[in-house]
């Protein structure tokens, strides 16, 4: 099976909400703080238009998989920031979001995702690329590390007992 990888269109807006839903429920394994997909709808589907807009204006990266038979299989999102203040001043590419459906994992689709979002990258002159991954998802660890991705933080959370005694 073969899939393409192609800029996002409008016409697509649906299809990758629905699948943002389905990540959202995944991920809410990891991070018991996160909304249910169908909670965040209107949040998610701003988000993915906001994608689609910046998308023109080379601000923002929304980039789908489709299948064969026509299907939105996957979809990796997706902006770029600049750092600054302590941080030497460089561009980089924030994968926020890389998403394939349950029977398209381990066929190459998150591969060509990713590879799509780096040549995207370096054709706007970005030479790094960044993400997050949830500690406990070894899966998603895994195939970045493979790709060369390595960890340089960890973020900490702690939930505060509010019926502690002071």
């Amino acid at each position: 099976m073969h899939a393409e990888i192609r800029e996002a269109e409008d016409d697509d807006s649906d299809h990758i909400l629905r699948l943002f839903k389905l990540m959202q429920e995944e991920e809410r394994y990891y991070d018991p703080l996160l909304k249910s997909g169908d909670d965040c709808e209107g949040s998610l589907k701003n988000y993915v238009n906001s994608c689609i807009r910046g998308m023109k204006k080379g601000t923002k990266l929304l980039l789908v998989a489709e299948s064969e038979d026509g299907k939105i299989i996957g979809v990796v999102s997706g902006r770029v920031i600049t750092y600054a203040g302590i941080y030497r001043r460089e561009k980089v590419l924030y994968v926020d979001n890389i998403y394939v459906v349950e029977e398209w994992r381990s066929k190459g689709v998150g591969s060509a995702l990713l590879s799509a979002a780096e040549k995207k990258a370096h054709e706007m002159d970005i030479k790094i690329v960044e993400l997050d991954a949830y500690v406990g998802n070894h899966n998603s660890i895994r195939f970045y590390e493979k790709r060369k991705y390595t960890p340089i933080y960890t973020r900490l959370r702690k939930t505060l007992d509010n019926h502690a005694e002071k």
